[in-house]
C-alpha cells in the first residue's frame, strides 16, 4: 500500500510538472503578443472592473460595485473579484495572472486524474490526467482574462465533493458541496441546472445506501442552505446598488437567451440583430431597444426579462424554427470545431508553436474532435458494463451544463466546462481498446469510436470557420490601441484582402489614417464604408471627425446631422454639431443643438459647460453662470468648471468671495493647473487683496522660471 501512494505521489508531481511546464513554455510564447497587455472585448470587461473593485474593496464587498452605475450585475461577479485581488497583491501584473491561472490549471489536471480514478481506476485517472496536461484548449483559454479557468477547478471540486459525500453522508459534507456549486455559479449561473439534476441523484444513490428520507431530505435542505448562503451577498449587493431582484444574480441572461433563440439567429453569433458589434455599443443598443419597446426607463431584471420574454415569443410562434435552432446548437455543441465568441482561437492559437500543434483544424479537429468521440464511446461502454461508481453523475453534469448551453448560444468557451467530465470516459474508452479480453471485445468500442468520430467532426450545423478577416480586424484595432500605427494598417488591409468589404476593417483604416493626420484617406475609407454600409450610424459620426479635421466643416455637419438622423436620442451627435455650429458662427444653431444634447442626457456636462461658455462670450451672463452650476452638480470633480465660473466672476467683479472659494475648489482637484492659480490670483486682484496676488505669482515663477507670463502679471499689480 505504502508502494502504491509512494507511486502515485511521484506521478502526481510528474503529472503536475509536465503540466505546468507546458503551460509555461506557453507563456513565454505569449508574451510577445500585442494582446497579452491589451485585453479585448470579454477580457477588457472583467479587466475594468477589477480595476474598480480594487479602488475600493469596502464597497466592493458590502454594496457591490459594477462597470453599471445604478444597475444590478450585469454578468457574474466571481472572476472579476478574483482578478481584483491579483492586482491589488500584484498591481495590474498581466504576467501574474496568467501565473496564477496556469497554477490553478495544472491543479485541475491533478483533480482530473483524481476524478477518474474514483469514478475508474487508476489507470484510467492517470490517462485522463495525461489527456488534461496536454489539451490545447485548456491551455488556451487559462491564458487568457476569462472565466473558465476559475468555472473549471470550482466544478471539478464539486463532483468529487459530491462524491466523497455520497459514499460517507454528513449534513456538513453537503453543505460544502452547496457552496462550491454556489460559488461555481458566481462565475457562471449555468451551473444551477446541475443542481436541478443533482437533488434527484443524490436522492437515489443515499436511498440506494440505506439512507431514510427525513436524513436524505436534510442533506438535501444543506445542499440547497450552502449554495443560497453563498450567492446571498450578491443578492444583496444588487439590491443595494440598484433596489433589483435577478434569481440568478445577472441581467446577461435574458438578452444571451434572445440572441441564441431568434429568427436570425445562428446559435453561435453573440449579437442582438440590429445592434452593434462592439461590447459596449451592443449593450448600450440592447438597454435602449428594450426600452423603447417598454416606453420607459427599466430596471436590469425588466431588460432581462424583456429579452426572456422576445426569445420566448419566437419559440412560440415559430416552433419549427426554434426546433430546429436547437438542434443546430446542440450540433454545434458536440462538433469538434473550436467556435470562436471573442476572437479566432484557430487563427492565434496557430502563432504560438504549442497551441498550434495541440489545437488544429482539419479532418479531425484537435482536440474537442478527438476527446469528444472517445468520451461518447466511453458512456455507452461504461453502461453496457454497469460501471456505477459516479459515472451517471458525470454524465449528468456534462448534459445539463450542455442544455445551460444550447438553451443560449454556443462557443468554444462556454462548452469547455463539460471537458473535464468526459475525460475520464475518453481515457475509459481508451483503456478498452487495451483490455486483455478476446480481440472480439474491441469491436465495439473501434465501432462506437468510429461512428461518434464522424458525428463529431462532420459539419452537421454547417457552421463556418471564421474568416482571417475578423481576426486581422482584431490585431489591427490593438495596434491601434497601442498607436502602432504602421502595424494597424497592415493588419487592416491583411484583413482587407481576405474580405474587401469588411466595414470594421474599412473604418479602421480610416481611423488610422485620422491619428496619422492624413484626413483626406480617412474620408475616403469612411466614404467607402458608408456606401456599403449606410445605415450605420457610427460610420456617419466618425466621418464627421475627419471632415472637421480637413476643415471642410459642412460636410462635417451633414455628417453628423445624418447620424442624428438614424440615431435621435445619441447625444454626442447633437453635441458635435453644437461645436460646429458655433464655430459656423451660427450661435442660436450651437444653443439648440446644446440643449438637445442636455435634454438627451442631463449628465452631458461637455455640452454644459460648452453653453456656458457660449453664453458668456453672447454677454447672457446670468444664462452663463446658471450652465457652470448646473456642471458642477453633475460632476463636482470636473475642476474646469469651477475655474470657468469663477473665472467670470473675477472678469464681472461679482460674487469674489465665491469665486475665490471656487477656485480653491478647483485647486484642490489639481494643484499643478497653472490656469487655476491665476484665477485665484485675479480674484484677489479684484478684491483688492494684491499682497495675496502677488504671492502667487512669485510661487508660480519660481515653480515656472521660463515662463514670462507670471513676471508680467506681477509686474502689473506693482505698476
Amino acid at each position: 500500500m505504502k508502494t502504491f501512494f509512494r507511486k502515485e505521489a511521484v506521478f502526481l508531481l510528474v503529472l503536475f510538472a509536465v503540466a505546468l511546464g507546458l503551460r509555461l513554455v506557453y507563456l513565454g510564447q505569449l508574451q510577445d503578443s500585442p494582446i497579452f497587455d491589451a485585453p479585448i472585448m470579454d477580457a477588457k470587461y472583467h479587466d475594468e472592473w477589477a480595476r474598480v473593485i480594487g479602488q475600493d474593496w469596502s464597497q466592493a464587498l458590502l454594496e457591490g460595485v459594477t462597470l453599471h452605475p445604478g444597475s444590478a450585475y450585469f454578468r457574474a461577479p466571481l472572476y472579476a473579484y478574483f482578478l481584483a485581488l491579483i492586482y491589488t497583491v500584484f498591481g495590474q501584473d498581466y504576467l501574474a495572472v496568467r501565473v496564477i491561472q496556469f497554477l490553478i490549471g495544472s491543479l485541475s489536471v491533478l483533480l482530473i486524474y483524481f476524478l477518474g480514478r474514483r469514478v475508474f481506476s487508476p489507470l484510467v485517472g492517470k490517462i485522463a490526467g495525461v489527456m488534461a496536461a496536454l489539451y490545447g484548449t485548456f491551455i488556451y483559454f487559462e491564458g487568457e482574462l476569462l472565466i473558465p479557468v476559475l468555472i473549471l477547478f470550482l466544478n471539478l471540486l464539486l463532483v468529487l465533493a459530491v462524491l466523497a459525500a455520497t459514499r460517507r453522508p454528513g449534513w456538513w459534507k453537503w453543505l460544502g458541496c452547496g457552496a462550491l456549486l454556489g460559488l461555481s455559479a458566481i462565475a457562471r449561473p449555468n451551473v444551477l441546472i446541475f443542481l436541478g439534476v443533482l437533488i434527484p441523484w443524490m436522492a437515489v444513490a443515499m436511498k440506494r445506501g440505506g439512507q431514510r428520507w427525513p436524513r436524505i431530505l436534510l442533506h438535501a435542505g444543506a445542499l440547497l442552505l450552502g449554495a443560497v448562503l453563498l450567492m446571498l451577498p450578491f443578492h444583496i449587493h444588487n439590491r443595494k446598488m440598484a433596489d433589483d431582484f435577478l434569481p440568478f444574480m445577472v441581467s446577461q441572461g435574458g438578452v444571451n437567451f434572445f440572441i441564441g433563440n431568434n429568427p436570425d439567429s445562428d446559435g453561435a453569433t453573440a449579437i442582438v440583430p440590429g445592434t452593434r458589434a462592439t461590447w459596449w455599443g451592443g449593450y448600450y443598443d440592447a438597454l435602449q431597444l428594450a426600452e423603447e419597446a417598454e416606453g420607459h426607463t427599466l430596471k436590469a431584471s425588466e431588460v432581462s426579462t424583456y429579452w426572456f420574454r422576445r426569445g420566448l415569443q419566437f419559440i412560440r410562434e415559430e416552433p419549427a424554427g426554434a426546433w430546429q435552432l436547437l438542434a443546430r446548437k446542440v450540433a454545434l455543441f458536440w462538433h469538434g470545431q473550436e467556435t470562436a465568441n471573442n476572437k479566432d482561437i484557430y487563427f492565434f492559437s496557430a502563432r504560438r508553436p504549442l497551441t498550434g500543434l495541440l489545437i488544429r483544424s482539419g479532418v479531425i479537429d484537435l482536440p474537442f474532435g478527438l476527446i469528444a468521440p472517445l468520451a461518447l464511446a466511453g458512456m455507452v461502454l461504461a453502461w453496457r458494463r454497469r460501471e456505477n461508481r459516479g459515472t451517471g453523475l458525470l454524465a449528468l453534469f456534462v448534459f445539463s451544463y450542455m442544455i445551460g448551453v444550447v438553451l443560449f448560444f454556443v462557443n468554444a468557451r462556454f462548452r469547455l466546462p463539460v471537458v473535464p467530465f468526459l475525460l475520464p470516459f475518453a481515457a475509459y474508452s481508451l483503456g478498452a481498446l487495451f483490455r486483455k479480453e478476446r480481440p472480439a471485445g474491441v469491436i465495439l468500442p473501434i465501432g462506437l469510436i468510429i461512428v461518434f468520430g464522424v458525428l463529431v467532426n462532420v459539419n452537421f450545423s454547417g457552421a463556418p470557420l471564421p474568416s482571417d478577416a475578423e481576426a486581422y480586424n482584431t490585431l489591427g484595432s490593438v495596434y491601434l490601441g497601442k498607436e502602432m500605427y504602421p502595424r494597424a494598417e497592415e493588419s487592416f488591409r491583411l484583413a482587407l484582402e481576405e474580405e474587401p468589404g469588411y466595414v470594421r476593417s474599412i473604418s479602421g483604416l480610416a481611423r488610422v489614417y485620422d491619428r496619422t493626420d492624413r484626413h483626406e484617406e480617412a474620408i475616403e475609407q469612411w466614404e467607402r464604408a458608408i456606401s456599403i454600409s449606410s445605415e450605420m450610424m457610427e460610420l456617419h459620426f466618425q466621418a464627421g471627425f475627419s471632415y472637421y479635421a480637413a476643415g471642410r466643416l459642412d460636410e462635417a455637419i451633414a455628417a453628423w446631422e445624418e447620424t442624428a438622423r438614424l440615431r435621435p436620442d445619441f447625444p454626442q451627435a447633437h453635441f458635435q454639431l453644437g461645436i460646429a455650429y458655433e464655430d459656423l458662427g451660427d450661435d442660436q444653431r450651437a444653443i439648440e443643438e446644446y440643449r438637445t444634447t442636455l435634454e438627451i442626457n442631463p449628465a452631458y456636462i461637455l455640452a454644459g459647460y460648452n453653453l456656458g461658455h457660449l453664453y458668456k462670450r453672447l454677454g447672457r451672463i446670468e444664462e452663463a453662470i446658471a450652465e457652470f452650476k448646473k456642471a458642477i452638480e453633475v460632476d463636482p470633480k470636473f475642476g474646469d468648471v469651477y475655474n470657468s465660473l469663477a473665472w467670470l466672476y473675477a472678469e464681472q467683479g461679482i460674487n469674489l468671495d465665491e469665486g475665490i472659494e471656487l477656485a480653491r475648489r478647483a485647486l484642490e482637484l489639481d494643484s499643478e493647473a497653472a490656469a487655476y492659480w491665476d484665477t485665484l490670483a485675479e480674484l484677489y486682484i479684484q478684491k483688492g487683496e494684491l499682497e495675496k496676488a502677488r504671492e502667487i505669482f512669485r510661487r508660480m515663477m519660481q515653480r515656472e522660471p521660463e515662463n514670462a507670463f507670471w513676471k508680467e502679471r506681477l509686474s502689473k499689480v506693482d505698476g
